[in-house]
């Protein structure tokens, strides 16, 4: 059983990468395929694996790619997607990326409340050394930013000063979200002595910015 679960899974993943690697909501019987397929791979496995609820959610979570925060259409979806990401969150704890799951489509659904603060900063505790961890983080953060409190702001503000800090890529790609997602004058404004990177970050001069972003 537990091969024919992952031949299932595997095919759902197929149908994620494919829409991730179009950024587009799939099509409708795109969708049914692959969510039959992540039931069966769930049903087949003998017991409650996180990966696969993972799977599912963001199967929920693709649907509607392209509602916008706060979609009545995609609510609905969006919730399906929250409760599995639950789930598999707490089958496994200690994965950083299920939290920032949580995180995104919260905001996603308008709703950035403590447990959406709260799965910030577990996958901030959970993965603060991984660099694609702190994208993640400022990526979310970036995109509730207008929601967020004092104190989330707080966390994703470290989470891109530790970015800027990391790889010329990680750097580049944080760069790039804030620019792309408008939160650069956001983060400047908000700037602070001990944000080291950032400040550095905020000051380079015109001539500098398509260098960072290489």
């Amino acid at each position: 059983m537990i091969s024919g679960s992952s031949l299932y899974s595997l095919q759902a993943n197929r149908f994620i990468s494919d829409w991730s690697l179009r950024q587009n909501e799939p099509q409708p019987r795109a969708w049914l395929i692959a969510h039959g397929a992540i039931e069966r791979a769930i049903n087949w496995y003998p017991v409650d694996n996180p990966n696969l609820f993972i799977t599912r959610g963001r199967i929920h979570d693709w649907r509607y790619y392209k509602k916008p925060i706060g979609d009545p259409i995609a609510a609905e979806s969006r919730l399906l997607a929250l409760a599995d990401y639950r789930h598999a969150a707490e089958l496994q704890p200690s994965w950083p990326y299920t939290w920032i799951d949580i995180a995104l489509v919260k905001t996603r659904l308008g709703i950035v409340d403590q447990e959406a603060l709260d799965a910030l900063q577990n996958a901030f505790n959970t993965g603060q050394w991984r660099p694609d961890v702190l994208l993640n983080i400022t990526e979310t953060g970036a995109l509730a930013w207008n929601m967020l409190p004092a104190r989330g702001k707080r966390l994703v503000m470290v989470s891109i000063d530790r970015g800027l800090a990391s790889s010329t890529k990680t750097a580049g790609l944080v760069a790039n979200s804030l620019e792309q997602l408008e939160r650069e004058n956001a983060i400047c404004n908000r700037l602070v002595n001990e944000y080291i990177n950032i400040k550095k970050w905020c000051s380079r001069t015109e001539a500098q910015k398509p260098a960072l972003l290489r």
